[in-house]
């Protein structure tokens, strides 16, 4: 098999490691997080001021990561430190009603799980998790963990606490790159959205888009073309068959 220089795939995680069985998933998560809060303030002033507060960080450029930012708009609501409201976030992540939630509502996609499993036991690639950072990340290790991955299979996985803004920026797969310690030409992205995840084209990131009932229908506006499209047998002749990795 001829040698390549791609050594990491970076996997999307909502469509395409995992799926979410319900839509209300964000209601269910959000009322845990509520009635922390809301047993020291006010029910209403909470849901008002955590709502602005993610708003602030969905547009969020910096300097502060988005877990910074939240922490830090919430308590300047309530005048209390940013280290408090961390606190109230890390309770929720160790709570036994947040796991229950994503038990009940996390699945895995099957071929995604089979293909993970398999680059693990047959290639010498390592694995990144790549999901949009807007919520920490040992919230997406507990949403892996329910879909049936190992946490154990990734090197990394990204979250609130080291990144700044969205995933459908460039600046988001600059700051990866830098955290796994790779060039752009040793990784490829796998995902389902034109958008957020062909944009690390734009970073020198091959790509390849996952066209499964999962893909996101919308138009990607800076035109960059993946490397590879189709579902995940394409995916896995595309890694193995073009020299992505070289068999153990």
């Amino acid at each position: 098999m001829p040698h390549s220089p791609i050594k990491t795939i970076l996997w999307d995680l909502d469509g395409t490691l995992a799926v979410w069985k319900s839509l209300y998933i964000v209601k269910h998560v959000s009322s845990i997080y509520f009635s922390l809060l809301s047993s020291d303030f006010n029910s209403l002033k909470v849901i008002l001021a955590v709502i602005r507060a993610y708003k602030r960080v969905l547009k969020n450029t910096g300097p502060y990561n988005n877990d910074a930012l939240f922490n830090r708009t919430l308590s300047g609501t309530f005048h209390v430190s940013p280290s408090f409201i961390r606190q109230k976030t890390d309770e929720m992540l160790k709570s036994d009603e947040l796991r229950k939630v994503v038990k009940e509502f996390v699945q895995p996609i099957p071929e995604g799980l089979k293909l993970v499993q398999l680059i693990a036991e047959k290639s010498a690639l390592e694995q990144v998790v790549a999901t949009n950072p807007v919520m920490p990340s040992e919230f997406n290790r507990l949403r892996l963990e329910e879909a049936g991955y190992s946490s154990n299979l990734f090197k990394y996985i990204t979250g609130t606490e080291e990144f700044y803004g969205q995933k459908k920026s460039v600046a988001f797969y600059h700051r990866l790159l830098a955290f796994i310690g790779l060039r752009p030409e040793e990784c490829l992205m796998v995902g389902n959205d034109p958008l957020k995840d062909a944009v690390a084209k734009e970073a020198g990131i091959k790509v390849f888009l996952l066209n499964t009932k999962y893909l996101v229908k919308r138009e990607n506006p800076n035109f960059n073309i993946p490397d590879g499209i189709g579902d995940y047998a394409d995916l896995k002749k595309f890694i193995f068959n073009k020299g992505c990795s070289e068999l153990r």
